[in-house]
């Protein structure tokens, strides 16, 4: 695989090894173009006069160079097509955080960096992608593979972030995710909700808490309909299993045991008439 390569290979489209529907085809070229194209513009924002918008544009052009089966392979080329490159640094350095933004579909892991509109055009590559295909294996001309399940991908991180109330609540779950350089973390709690944790509070310590159960208590952002989606300036405890949880060690079940089992004899009794109607009934 050359420079400026990623191949999108995929498995459960419903339709032949090398094939895939044309609005498909339009809905992840359009999504993955529109995430290289903000990853751009938000590039040369930071960055401070330098590029102008038509080499922004030209440096972050994807092109399909090949369809091909094994399941449906999509080759995709990044930038400019073998001519020498406007700016050959902007194109390194914004094909990196377009190939993070990929990755980290994969991981349910937002970069610190991502400002809203590359978030949105990131749900929008989620979203075409999972119109087309149940898994997305992607192999960059860096050696890296990683697969994409959209389906079941975790969606929340890219979303707005929500206004912060003065309520205080507390969350318990697996703590998931930790990200020292942000100091943001995550839980999951028992019934499977990814609840965000920002600005944790004395990340360091408690980040050796990870994959344990924790209680975080922090100010609340609740989704529409009222439910817990992220806790700001946290306080993570560890938090053990309920004692109920266990497994019944130290339990006296001598109560239970001494009470009768059911009557061997009981039971409804029925008539042969009526015996032969319930067979004839289980048959029909």
């Amino acid at each position: 695989m050359s420079k400026h390569e990623i191949e999108f290979r995929l498995s459960g489209t419903g339709l032949p090894d090398g094939e895939i529907g044309m609005d498909g085809l339009a809905g992840i070229a359009g999504a993955l173009q529109e995430l290289a194209t903000r990853i751009g513009r938000f590039s040369i924002d930071q960055g401070g006069p330098g590029p102008t918008k038509s080499s922004v544009e030209a440096v972050t052009r994807l092109r399909l160079t090949g369809l091909s089966d094994g399941s449906t392979r999509l080759h995709v080329a990044y930038g400019q097509p073998d001519v020498l490159p406007i700016d050959v640094g902007l194109e390194d350095e914004t094909e990196t955080l377009f190939l993070e933004i990929i990755e980290a579909l994969s991981s349910g892991d937002r970069p610190g960096w991502v400002p809203e509109p590359v978030a949105e055009s990131a749900l929008k590559v989620l979203d075409a992608l999972d119109r087309s295909a149940d898994s997305i294996e992607v192999t960059t001309s860096r050696e890296r593979t990683f697969e994409i399940r959209p389906a079941t991908a975790e969606r929340a991180v890219w979303r707005p972030a929500l206004p912060v109330s003065h309520e205080v609540t507390s969350a318990v779950g697996r703590l998931e995710k930790v990200d020292l350089r942000d100091h943001q973390f995550r839980i999951r709690d028992d019934v499977g909700n990814a609840i965000a944790l920002r600005h944790v509070v004395d990340a360091e310590r408690v980040a050796s808490l990870i994959n344990q159960r924790v209680t975080a208590t922090g100010q609340a952002s609740r989704g529409a309909r009222g439910e817990l989606r992220g806790l700001d300036d946290p306080v993570l405890e560890a938090a053990p299993f309920p004692k109920e949880w266990g497994a019944g060690i130290g339990v006296d079940w001598s109560a239970e045991l001494a009470k009768p089992g059911p009557d061997a004899q009981g039971g409804v009794e029925l008539t042969d008439e009526e015996f032969a109607d319930f067979l004839a009934t289980l048959k029909s």
